[in-house]
Parts: structure tokens; sequence; C-alpha cells
């Protein structure tokens, strides 16, 4: 997602049409604080596993740059 879409489709919780954004942590804490912090800002958060999993988020890897609801990236994300 660019950063002019965090402007755009930033949306009320509960919205069928909300986007997510993904988290790649170690730290159940830090996880907790970012996903807290994505909420806030009107996007849903998807928790990957590990800050491993996170590797699917970088360029050409297929969580990188999408627009997508927390469904969608969930998917994007967690399947192998």
């Amino acid at each position: 997602m660019g950063y002019h879409e965090l402007h755009d489709f930033a949306v009320p919780k509960g919205s069928p049409k909300r986007k997510a954004i993904a988290i790649a942590s170690n730290n159940a804490a830090a996880t907790e604080t970012v996903a807290q912090f994505i909420d806030s800002l009107g996007f849903d958060p998807v928790e990957l596993p590990t800050l491993a999993a996170g590797q699917k988020l970088e360029p050409g890897q297929v969580g990188f740059g999408v627009a997508a609801t927390q469904h969608q990236l969930r998917n994007l994300t967690l399947s192998d």
C-alpha cells in the first residue's frame, strides 16, 4: 500500500471495505502496540506469525504494495 492510500483508504472499524496492513514481529508487546496504531489509522492489522514471515511483504513478494482487505491480505501472507 502506498503512502497516498493511507489517506484515501482509511475507514471506520467494521467497514467491509476496510483495508489491512500487515505486521511482522517476534515481539508480542510490540505487535500489539503497532496493531493498535494501525487500527487507529483506519486499517485492520494482520499479524504475521514471525519476523521472518515478513519476507512476504518485501518488493517482488505477494504482500508488497497490495491494498487488500484483512481476509485478502491474510490469505496472501499466511499461505505457503
